[in-house]
């Protein structure tokens, strides 16, 4: 059904303030008590300012530990999001991720498929473009634990920004002002803006927000035209697992003990990369399920409710039928 996703949200209680409360609820386990572990940690290190740059050699921290610390308040503000949804919005937490009765586990492993496919796909043209770039950095005492840490704690780290970004905030927006358009143009821009702080931007400049953006725009473009967050689920976890263990470069955000470091990124070059595979993405994915409907982005949104309580999501496969 047009705008099922989005419709989600019209179950339970949606008003302003109750997402004003929940926004508050995940900001703060997000931030402060999520940011507890890494307080210690880095407070008795070696050299904590060292350590609050991420610099966790420096530190005398292991990478491993060192990436739990960062990704601990993505693991609570995930569960505090999904607190937030059953308990403040009295609705059940899969509407985040679907109007169905169940999540669809298989799109969101084509998602990480495709991505895979298509980010070696361009690493190896980078490569072969210049090979001396590339550097084998394999250690197996520093790489499985990270390894370990990266499969178990980033996909919980990327589910909770989608989750809160095109699953929270897009379909709250949605309901709220009517087209979808202005809520995936909305999220996508917040979504770049607080990732200004990461460094590539202090590394290779400010211009590369865009870069942000555009894979947030692609995000909540797929979900969508999917009527569900899971294609978009499975690509941003296989994104950042790829970055932490697979090809790595100087400023990433992601500068962890991976099989692979590039000397030097050519961020122009790595851009355009990044943009032509979106664009691959969004038209495979409309290939492969037939998304022939995209003017409902610039359609209204009817917020009518045909029900309106968490039991009758339960109750009903069919609950968002009119």
């Amino acid at each position: 059904m047009v705008h099922s996703f989005i419709k989600a949200a019209l179950v339970g209680s949606n008003s302003f303030g109750k997402y004003l409360l929940g926004i508050i609820c995940i900001g703060f386990t997000a931030m402060i008590i999520g940011g507890i572990p890494a307080f210690i940690v880095f407070g008795y290190s070696d050299n904590p300012e060292a350590a609050t740059e991420m610099n966790f050699e420096a530190a005398g921290i292991s990478p491993a530990l060192g990436l739990t610390l960062m990704l601990m308040p993505f693991v609570f503000g995930l569960l505090a999001a999904l607190f937030t949804v059953k308990w403040i919005h009295e609705r059940p937490w899969r509407t985040l991720i679907t109007p169905n009765k169940h999540i669809n586990w298989k799109k969101v492993g084509v998602g990480a498929l495709i991505w895979l496919i298509l980010l070696t796909a361009f690493e190896l043209e980078a490569y072969r473009a210049n090979p001396d770039n590339y550097v084998w950095t394999f250690e197996a005492a520093q790489f499985f634990p990270v390894l370990i840490v990266t499969l178990l704690l980033i996909p919980l780290q990327t589910t909770f920004e989608e989750v809160l970004f095109r699953g929270y905030f897009m379909q709250g927006l949605g309901i709220g002002l009517r087209y979808p358009i202005i809520a995936l143009v909305f999220t996508s821009v917040v979504f770049g803006a607080l990732h200004l702080g990461n460094p590539e931007i202090s590394e290779y400049g400010t211009w590369l927000i865009w870069s942000y953006i555009q894979i947030g725009l692609m995000f909540g473009l797929v979900t969508l035209l999917d009527e569900g967050l899971e294609l978009a689920l499975g690509v941003h976890a296989m994104n950042n697992i790829y970055a932490s263990v697979i090809v790595t470069f100087p400023g990433s955000a992601l500068e962890m003990p991976a099989l692979f470091t590039m000397q030097e990124m050519d961020a122009e070059m790595m851009y355009l990369y990044s943009t032509i595979a979106e664009i691959l993405f969004i038209l495979i994915c409309a290939y492969i399920y037939k998304w022939g409907n995209w003017r409902k982005l610039f359609q209204q949104v009817s917020t009518l409710k045909s029900k309106t309580t968490a039991e009758s999501v339960i109750e009903s496969e069919n609950w968002l039928e009119e």
